[in-house]
């Protein structure tokens, strides 16, 4: 089975001055717990809900004052549409991720 086959087709994405409160709303619009952080067309980071979570339960700070950019997730790793699902699998047991992201 191939990545394409079961990846999320129009995934919401975000930037790094995203602040948390509207990725936060993405993820809920979208049903999702990843967004990819997008800078001039190109994937630079991930942000989880867990990512967020973490940030806003560790900092005495509101969610709309704390951007994408202060919790963001690099390196990212990701995987290609054509990529085997083993092969993603893979990649994130070796990097110990539980999403990527599809470039291509």
């Amino acid at each position: 089975m191939k990545i394409k086959d079961i990846m999320t087709g129009e995934p919401r994405t975000c930037s790094l001055g995203t602040n948390l409160a509207a990725a936060a709303a993405l993820m809920l619009d979208g049903d999702c717990g990843i967004l990819p952080v997008v800078e001039d067309g190109k994937l630079v980071g991930v942000v989880t809900d867990r990512d967020m979570y973490i940030a806003l339960a560790t900092r005495n700070t509101r969610a709309s004052e704390l951007t994408v950019r202060e919790v963001v997730q690099t390196p990212v790793y990701t995987c290609g549409p054509d990529d085997d699902v083993q092969a993603a699998l893979e990649t994130m047991n070796q990097h110990s991720v539980r999403r990527l992201p599809v470039e291509g």
